[in-house]
């Protein structure tokens, strides 16, 4: 009797990623360079050349991949706009992790960090434009620990909007600034094409140079080992602050 096919394939798990990407040639030497992938098999190519389908693996764990096909379709993020999608790398040498895949040319989302969760974790992005996430767990914390640090943020933020102080922002990553300003943008100053870089900032609405220290002071990322430097917007600093913590993200607050 023919042994029975299995249903979940040897090597495999219940998930496998597959991806659509730009080049996949391409992509296939990236992810050996960034996350030290390895070709598994041949390569099924099109009458055109194009990869029909190719598996690698990462870790112990399979990514398929093929060209896009415009045709039917099938595009990468970077040629039909952008991926609600992050695929997670769990490494025991994150810092490593993240060094090569960033050397190789990965492009920097999210820097790594100490997150409240228990893990250190950061995101890039690939040259089809799929983000990966890389993380090692650091840190055993409970469900009721982690909703702890959630709540404080959530109290923060509510507070500061309830009286009208949070007029704007995007979640702040490590070395993010904190940028406080009465009735400015984020387009104001230098912040103008360092957006980007900074990865997150807080525009609030204040009146005095002491209180955006009080504010930052009670920034709950003061908790997890955050380095928080308060200083006017579009100066050259004449006013600043350091609340000295261990970690390498800043807070960066103005007067108005």
């Amino acid at each position: 009797m023919s042994q029975q096919p299995q249903p979940v394939p040897q090597g495999f798990h219940t998930l496998t990623p597959h991806l659509i990407v730009l080049d996949a040639d391409q992509a296939i030497e990236f992810y050996k360079r960034a996350f030290g992938a390895e070709l598994v098999g041949g390569v099924a190519r099109g009458p055109d050349g194009k990869v029909m389908h190719a598996l690698l693996r990462i870790g112990d764990s399979n990514l398929m991949l093929n060209d896009e096909m415009p045709e039917y379709g099938a595009l990468s993020p970077v040629s039909g706009g952008s991926s609600s999608v992050t695929i997670h790398i769990y490494t025991p040498d994150v810092d490593r992790a993240f060094e090569r895949a960033t050397s190789a040319g990965a492009q920097v989302k999210m820097p790594l960090a100490d997150q409240f969760w228990g893990d250190r974790y950061g995101v890039v992005s690939d040259p089809s434009g799929h983000k990966w996430s890389i993380a090692a767990h650091v840190k055993d914390l409970s469900p009721e620990q982690i909703q702890t640090v959630m709540s404080q943020w959530s109290a923060w933020f509510n507070r500061l909007s309830a009286e009208g102080i949070l007029k704007a922002g995007q979640p702040l990553e490590s070395e993010s600034k904190l940028v406080v300003g009465k009735g400015r943008t984020v387009s104001d100053g230098p912040f103008v094409e360092s957006k980007e870089a900074i990865g997150g900032y807080f525009l609030l609405d204040v009146h005095t140079f002491d209180e955006a220290v009080a504010i930052a002071q009670e920034c709950p990322a003061l908790d997890r080992g955050i380095t928080v430097e308060v200083r006017p917007i579009g100066q050259q600093c004449p006013y600043t602050k350091h609340l000295e913590s261990t970690s390498a993200r800043e807070l960066v607050a103005a007067e108005a």
